[in-house]
């Protein structure tokens, strides 16, 4: 038994010590617009982090990463993503961010800076976000709509409307 509590307590303070490695972000001037393409590596890394990472788990590491990253993505002089009116409507702050690094990742790593394709990157990766995190965030009725205009081949054709 006191084994049993030993070794759980190794592996508590294991993970502990991980995710506060992974959260060591680092100090942007974030008036130089020279210095977001030198992140670009890192935002990445947190992007993949966020969307791999589940709701419920390391809230405060979200909280940190979401900061960094919608900072970054608001003076990135290379990236062009923001809010269209079906991803408010969802009404959930973990799935916008969540569309947002979608339309990121997709500009950062295939120098694409179409608004119609990064939205529908970020649709995609938001909605395969809510598949992974459903229990937790609950129905959303939002969520249902865009999958459906998505299995019927309508949804670039909606999210047209939004621009």
């Amino acid at each position: 038994m006191k084994a049993n509590i030993f070794i759980s307590t190794l592996i508590l303070l294991f993970i502990s010590s991980l995710s506060k490695a992974q959260y060591n972000l680092p100090e942007i001037d974030w008036q130089d617009s020279s210095a977001y393409a030198k992140y670009q590596s890192e935002v990445l890394h947190c992007i993949d982090w966020a969307y791999n990472t589940p709701v419920t788990s390391l809230k405060n590491a979200r909280k940190s990463v979401n900061t960094f990253l919608g900072q970054w993505i608001a003076g990135s002089p290379d990236v062009n993503a923001t809010f269209i009116g079906d991803v408010l409507k969802c009404n959930d702050n973990n799935l916008s961010y969540i569309f947002l690094y979608g339309w990121t990742k997709y500009t950062i790593t295939s120098g694409d800076k179409d608004q119609m394709r990064g939205a529908l990157q970020g649709i995609d990766m938001m909605i395969s976000f809510y598949d992974a995190n459903a229990t937790a965030l609950g129905k959303n009725k939002q969520i249902k709509k865009l999958k459906a205009w998505k299995a019927k081949g309508k949804l670039e054709k909606h999210i047209q409307k939004n621009f």
